[in-house]
């Protein structure tokens, strides 16, 4: 008879590569190991996972070692069967690993993009385990905090490189955006929370474009008007805001109000010169959610025409 005896390691993490090591020795003497004898070692998991599965010959010191690397935290158990020969009868062991530890994960946020109002961010995280391999299937965590009442939390799955990606569109307004990632607790791919990382990304306002043109021929005492025009480079325009609009012949004030931009970015601001002075219109658009603020101003120079009497 045999004696078949199945030594583990004490600790057994998931998804690192580890050693069983079958003995065969002597029933009636187990100091006496047994050389040269074939044995099938099945490796399986509770979860129906064949780990190894292996027909070897015991070498000099009656042993059979067998690599396997388990691939979640379920129980494992290990199955060695001898057959009968003519010189030994038919043997089996066993052995079980009822604690497998989960793989700790780091996760690197690898991209976050700034933005515009109205655009998109990139946010891409790339996401190993404590040996360096890509996690596949791992669950990410994000959450994005602009320091509103209710950070926007989604998850996002890793890819065969351990790669993940979200596109963050919540960009109306101009603001930072503190992001921050972690791999959520995966029991049955064998992998531990890991801790959070973070990064930040702004979200910048728009640029604004301030053009003044003013009506042609313009005379003393005669109402006229200029149209002022606010914009961006990227073709948005901020509709609905307001600018303050002054405008003056030296000392005199012509007009100076609050006025909407009406849907086109635009409004008609009407004065009327009192004389043939220079005329001075400066318009002033204050920062918003949305655009950064300018100012602008040009003056009419030499333009101002006197009206004949009896016009």
């Amino acid at each position: 008879d045999l004696n078949i005896d199945v030594e583990v390691p004490e600790e057994v993490t998931a998804h690192k590569e580890t050693t069983a090591t079958v003995t065969l020795t002597n029933d009636t003497d187990k100091e006496v190991v047994v050389p040269g004898e074939e044995v099938t070692v099945v490796i399986t998991d509770e979860t129906g996972n064949v780990l190894a599965n292996v027909t070897a010959t015991t070498d000099e010191n009656g042993q059979v070692s067998v690599d396997f690397t388990p691939v979640n935290t379920s129980p494992i158990t290990i199955s060695v069967e001898h057959p009968e020969n003519d010189v030994y009868n038919k043997a089996s062991g066993d052995a079980t690993i009822d604690d497998v530890d989960a793989m700790g994960a780091n996760v690197v946020i690898t991209q976050a993009q700034d933005t515009i109002i109205n655009g998109t961010s990139t946010v891409e995280v790339v996401v190993v385990d404590d040996e360096g391999n890509p996690v596949v299937g791992g669950t990410v965590e994000l959450t994005f905090d602009d320091g509103s009442d209710e950070p926007l939390v989604v998850t996002v799955v890793t890819d065969e490189d351990g790669v993940a990606t979200y596109v963050y569109d919540d960009t109306e307004v101009g603001k930072t955006v503190s992001v921050s990632a972690k791999l959520l607790e995966d029991v049955e791919n064998g992998y531990s929370e890991s801790e959070p990382v973070e990064d930040v990304f702004d979200v910048y306002k728009l640029d604004t474009i301030i053009d003044i043109v003013p009506e042609d021929g313009i005379k003393a005492h005669v109402p006229t008007n200029a149209t002022v025009t606010v914009s961006t480079e990227e073709g948005i325009v901020p509709a609905g805001e307001s600018v303050n609009v002054i405008v003056t012949q030296g000392d005199i004030e012509l007009f100076n109000g609050e006025v909407t931009l009406d849907e086109n970015g635009q409004v008609v601001v009407p004065f009327t010169p009192e004389n043939t002075d220079d005329i001075e219109i400066s318009v002033i658009f204050d920062e918003t959610d949305q655009f950064n603020d300018n100012e602008d101003s040009i003056v009419i120079d030499g333009k101002v025409t006197s009206v004949n009497v009896g016009d």
